[in-house]
């Protein structure tokens, strides 16, 4: 073996020594958990293992499609994974592993060892624990196991942006994986929206719009007409209406936007969200690195200052600033009681406009690559897209954190990116050390996360 083919044989074993160490703690991690909670266990009692399963199988999904979803291949999933604990913990170690792994790939850092380990050590800030709400094997298969798909089913709009070669070969797995992906409502959404941003972008470039595209593209607005024309979902519409929101039915559509907004700012702003706020954290520093005018810096600042403020140190601030203590105690049951005769009422919302205006304002000013602009802004704006379209759903309450998945998911991207642009921004000796400070922190999250 010549030195160069032992060169990058050693750099290759480098690479995947985060992924093989967080494939091992999400494993062991994974070991400890209950599989005999909430969902799970009826998934896994409601269709034995016998013969004839496959037939058994698909009448469980014909009946399911026509009284209570349309997530007819997840659900596939999950009546068959659950029977295996075991099996449930490997796969979804992979699943979880695979995750940042995608997300390197299409933000087109796989190679940058700190945004490596970043990646590796964010999945342990990313609240996994929002996927026990309904059972952990349940709501893992439910939402990480179809992001993963529609990350694959991503590539080939991450590939156009970077001008890489496609080839129809990679539509052999992209197009399965998007029918998967897409049997999720909010991945449908986020895969859609975002498609569609990055397709508008290559347009406005000039650039050619590859067959596969908009192959893709189709199958996502067919998922979507599947989705809204299954009897299930609105069969189950009807039942949970009923069940945890009585008058959901006679809610405005208005009012039901400003539910899904205020509380996904609330979820994000008002409450410790470790996530939101290391996000806004590495927003500030990179806009303050590539960035010297003082407008520019002042704009990156508001977001963490906001979540300082009423998220996490409230308690020292509402003494000289009461109104704090108002804001954050707004938000009800059918949101923060906007109203456009009442401009009081406007505050609350209005703080979180501007908390996302800046945190848009900041992104585009972080990267310099219009490319990078492009995901970035597409990102937030469909992933705050997939959380606040919960607000149309009577299930808004009761399902808890899961219905913020794909959002949480887009942060953690989106820190992904920061981290990979702030490594081009340092010098070797800097790069080594946020590589050990990468390490120390996937450490520090692990054995916090598995202690919590």
């Amino acid at each position: 073996m010549s030195n160069n083919e032992n060169k990058k044989a050693i750099t290759t074993a480098h690479r995947l020594i985060p992924f093989l160490t967080l494939f091992a703690a999400m494993l062991m991690w994974h070991f400890t958990l209950p599989t005999d909670i909430g969902d799970d266990t009826w998934f896994r009692e409601i269709l034995p293992v016998q013969p004839g399963y496959l037939n058994v199988l698909l009448d469980y999904l014909i009946s399911r499609y026509n009284n209570w979803t349309s997530r007819i291949f997840i659900e596939a999933f999950a009546v068959t994974v659950t029977h295996s604990p075991i099996v449930w913990s490997i796969l979804d170690s992979i699943v979880l592993t695979a995750i940042p792994y995608l997300i390197l790939i299409i933000i087109g850092h796989r190679n940058n060892m700190q945004a490596i380990w970043a990646a590796c050590a964010f999945m342990f800030v990313y609240p996994l624990n929002i996927m026990s709400t309904a059972g952990w094997m349940t709501t893992t298969i439910f939402y990480s196991w179809p992001f993963l798909f529609g990350l694959i089913a991503m590539l080939p709009f991450a590939f156009s942006l970077c001008n890489k070669p496609l080839s129809w070969g990679l539509s052999v797995i992209c197009v399965p994986s998007l029918l998967i992906g897409c049997n999720n409502e909010q991945i449908c959404l986020f895969l859609l929206g975002l498609s569609v941003i990055i397709c508008i972008f290559l347009l406005a470039e000039h650039r050619r719009i590859h067959a596969i595209l908009i192959i893709e593209v189709l199958l996502m607005i067919a998922s979507l007409v599947f989705i809204l024309t299954c009897p299930g979902n609105w069969n189950r519409m009807v039942q949970e209406t009923n069940t945890w929101f009585i008058g959901f039915d006679g809610v405005s559509n208005l009012t039901k936007f400003e539910l899904g907004f205020s509380s996904t700012g609330y979820l994000l702003v008002m409450e410790k969200n470790w996530l939101f706020a290391l996000f806004c954290i590495l927003l500030a520093i990179v806009v303050w690195r590539v960035r010297k005018n003082v407008f520019d810096r002042s704009i990156s600042f508001i977001p963490i200052a906001a979540c300082l403020l009423f998220g996490f140190l409230p308690e020292y601030f509402q003494d000289k600033m009461p109104h704090i203590s108002l804001i954050r105690a707004r938000l009800a049951t059918l949101g923060t009681g906007f109203t456009f005769a009442t401009p009081a009422t406007w505050i609350p919302d209005a703080c979180l406009f501007v908390v996302f205006i800046c945190t848009i304002y900041s992104l585009i000013r972080a990267f310099n690559c219009s490319e990078a602009r492009a995901l970035a802004i597409g990102l937030l704006i469909i992933g705050l897209g997939t959380r606040v379209m919960i607000g149309f759903s009577p299930t808004i309450w009761v399902s808890g954190g899961r219905t913020a998945s794909f959002l949480y998911f887009s942060l953690l991207m989106l820190a992904i990116m920061l981290i990979a642009r702030l490594s081009n921004l340092i010098s070797q000796k800097s790069k080594a050390v946020l590589s050990l400070l990468n390490i120390l922190l996937f450490c520090i999250f692990f054995i916090s996360y598995i202690s919590s």
